[in-house]
């Protein structure tokens, strides 16, 4: 038999007495049983009835498809600007999160390879990564030569790892500097041995790319 109005009204003021009724701690425990069923009702849900609800939302977006492209297509077009910037919100603050977990890996990475290293290992670690730098950045300017092989290569790799042997024994940041410069303003040299020599730091700033005949 259905409640009336009255009766419906008669049971919420009852309901309320009986909760106006409790101490704040019967409240809480009553709110704390009342999640706790909530929470054992979801979990009861079976797989059939969430693949029930799953296979219905699919074939109502399918039945209704040029309806739902229509509404998409109109809340786009009314919040164009608001989508524009959410999504460079979204793509800055995921571009900087995972670029500092990655930085950070690469350094733990980084660390742990270092702690292995003997003294000598070190130094030619760092000279490699100095030589292999510079022919990194000389390459796509175009300034290294095609007949430059293994042979010249580790004659490079020698004086990168005399610098930092020198740099260790003084003291001072020194580098391996170019002669004639990769792009001189009147003479540009190569990315070779004999276009090497090593500088205190302070002298190859000064030097920059000048060259003095």
């Amino acid at each position: 038999m259905a409640r009336t109005e009255a009766q419906k009204a008669r049971e919420k003021t009852l309901a309320k007495a009986r909760w106006d009724a409790l101490t704040l701690e019967q409240q809480e425990a009553k709110r704390k049983i009342d999640r706790d069923k909530q929470r054992a009702r979801r979990a009861n849900q079976t797989a059939g009835q969430k693949q029930h609800v799953k296979d219905y939302m699919a074939g109502y977006r399918k039945d209704n498809k040029e309806s739902i492209g229509a509404q998409r297509a109109e809340y786009r077009l009314e919040n164009k600007e608001l989508l524009r910037q959410d999504a460079e919100n979204r793509r800055s603050s995921w571009s900087e999160d995972r670029r500092a977990q990655a930085n950070e890996r690469q350094l733990e990475r980084h660390r742990e390879r270092l702690e292995e290293y003997t003294e000598e290992e070190f130094d030619n670690y760092l000279s490699y990564k100095r030589s292999h730098g510079r022919k990194t950045k000389a390459s796509r300017r175009l300034r290294v030569p095609k007949w430059l092989d293994n042979t010249e290569m580790g004659k490079i790799n020698e004086i990168y790892k005399r610098c930092v042997v020198l740099e260790k024994k003084t003291g001072i940041p020194h580098h391996v500097d170019h002669i004639l410069p990769l792009h001189g303003k009147l003479v540009s040299g190569l990315h070779v041995p004999s276009n090497l020599q090593i500088l205190t730091a302070k002298e190859n700033m000064r030097k920059s790319i000048n060259y003095t005949i």
